[in-house]
């Protein structure tokens, strides 16, 4: 069973591979860019806090999907990413590997083929933008609290988590103001 990694799913709604991240507006991919680098550091400085964020953000997931809540797809998009990526799992060298076929068959439920592992992550990150903004300040109650916790637990890895976290929330700011400008598109109908 392949090992999976942990972070934050909210960040990894538009973390992707570099061949997505080039798709992005340049504030956003450099954003995403540096905001990987920090997930690497900080996975690597302290792998153990980063599974138990996320450990936190599974649990989350069935929380909203046990509830029936609209954004349950796009928890499990990004659950997918998170999976797909930390593994460094490539479905175009591994069709048949366990997560890449999950992926494709997701996105085939939802009415989306994908041919390249370039368009399932493309397809999977925009899946994954489905998670209501309006939770942010809750969600980052929650993983300000973890990060609080393996700081005072590991104090000499806390640096690079905190990175993280702060970059997250400017790639947040960023998702928000998109989700802000669809709703008032629709608002002008």
């Amino acid at each position: 069973m392949t090992k999976l990694y942990g972070l934050i799913p909210l960040t990894l709604a538009l973390l992707a591979t570099s061949s997505v991240v080039s798709s992005l507006p340049t504030v956003e991919s450099g954003l995403v860019d540096a905001l990987a680098e920090s997930i690497r550091q900080s996975d690597d400085a302290s792998h153990e806090g980063v599974q138990l964020l996320y450990n936190v953000f599974l649990q989350i997931t069935e929380y909203q999907c046990s509830r029936g809540e609209k954004d349950c797809d796009a928890w499990h998009a990004v659950n997918m990413i998170e999976a797909l990526e930390l593994s460094k799992t490539n479905c175009d060298e591994e069709k048949t590997n366990e997560m890449c076929v999950k992926a494709r068959q997701f996105l085939e439920a939802d009415g989306k083929l994908v041919d390249s592992d370039k368009e399932l992550k493309a397809a999977l990150v925009s899946a994954a933008e489905g998670i209501s903004s309006e939770d942010y300040q809750y969600l980052n109650a929650i993983r300000d609290d973890v990060i609080q916790l393996i700081c005072h637990r590991q104090p000499a890895e806390c640096k690079h988590i905190r990175e993280f976290a702060r970059l997250e929330n400017r790639l947040e700011d960023v998702i928000r103001e998109k989700q802000l400008g669809k709703r008032e598109d629709c608002n002008d109908n």
